[in-house]
């Protein structure tokens, strides 16, 4: 499994956390250094309040991507703090990053920053706009503004940048800025992740392996670093570890058949464990025809779990036979 290195769609998603303004958050941006104090503590309430989300094709929006009536309003002024609807726009925004409707997510990220002007999601959402759209000069612009407007506290900005640099085939850069990005926020999985696919790319497998790990660390259900972290692992003949991870995989996302297959495939072809490998296909059948995955193997998926239920049930006489023949010895004796 070759790793990709880039995402299918730019961008996380950004979920409100309930209640009053935090003055930190467990996911969110962290405050380890700040380059302009006044403008981080005036986007303070619009970085603690959120959460960090990675785009996955399980999330499902609260909000339509659309442009609500609230993003017509005028802007309410030089106001103290976020205005009541700064949230609702993000939620809509998030579902244009999930659909990658680029241009009703532009139209969103403007009346962001024109209503709230010390807010960076504004900047943040066009500059994923126009990562989407293929004008990486400008999302590298709207990043700045971005870490900007935050004060250059924000972990997710600098792994932002980091993207659209690696856009732009500027690696080496690339790589600097993510640095940069785990050094404002270590529980930054995205980051030690993207880390990961390039040195995994380069058949650097050390820092792969390292990095994936602290992907791991850092959010346990990570699947990209799961899957991937397991293929490097059977490649280094950790079945066992391998097998393991991709469990795990499984529990984080049943729907993906990749993932049964490959586990599958371990204990019956790399262990030599037919049961293993019979319930898991029987997993995997039981989940496909209750509609909880996507997909289908390239296989008749029955005949398979009928010769594997047939080897399995041939074995056990054999066994019982091998065992009663060393009874009888041992009474000889």
């Amino acid at each position: 499994m070759k790793p990709q290195i880039l995402k299918s769609s730019p961008g996380f998603l950004i979920t409100l956390l309930a209640g009053t303004f935090l003055a930190a958050c467990a996911t969110g941006p962290r405050v380890t250094q700040q380059e302009d104090p006044h403008a981080a503590e005036k986007s303070r309430a619009y970085l603690a309040s959120i959460e960090l989300v990675p785009l996955t094709e399980g999330y499902k929006g609260t909000k339509p991507c659309s442009v609500p009536a609230e993003a017509e309003k005028p802007a309410p002024g030089q106001i103290a703090g976020p205005s009541k609807d700064w949230k609702l726009l993000v939620l809509h925004a998030n579902s244009c990053v999930k659909e990658k409707n680029y241009k009703t997510l532009e139209t969103l990220a403007t009346a962001i920053a024109r209503i709230d002007i010390d807010s960076p999601w504004g900047a943040y959402f066009l500059s994923v706009s126009a990562e989407g759209s293929g004008d990486f000069q400008r999302a590298l612009w709207m990043t700045d503004l971005a870490q900007k407007k935050a004060g250059g506290t924000s972990g997710l900005f600098s792994y932002q940048k980091a993207r659209v640099l690696y856009d732009l085939k500027e690696t080496a850069l690339a790589m600097k800025e993510v640095q940069h990005a785990i050094s404002l926020d270590s529980k930054l999985a995205e980051a030690y992740f993207f880390l990961a696919q390039i040195h995994d790319r380069d058949l650097e497998a050390d820092l792969a392996i390292k990095n994936y790990q602290a992907a791991l660390t850092a959010d346990p259900k990570h699947y990209g670093a799961l899957t991937h972290l397991a293929e490097l692992r059977l490649q280094t003949n950790k079945a066992d570890e391998a097998a393991s991870l991709y469990a795990k995989a499984i529990d984080v996302r049943p729907e993906q058949i990749s993932s049964w297959l490959r586990l599958a495939y371990i204990y019956e072809t790399v262990q030599k464990n037919n049961q293993l490998a019979l319930n898991t296909y029987k997993g995997l059948k039981s989940s496909m025809d209750g509609g909880a995955v996507h997909g289908h193997p390239d296989f008749d998926l029955s005949a398979k779990i009928k010769a594997l239920e047939s080897t399995v049930q041939a074995r056990v006489p054999a066994a019982q036979s091998q065992a009663a023949v060393v009874d009888k010895n041992k009474s000889v004796k």
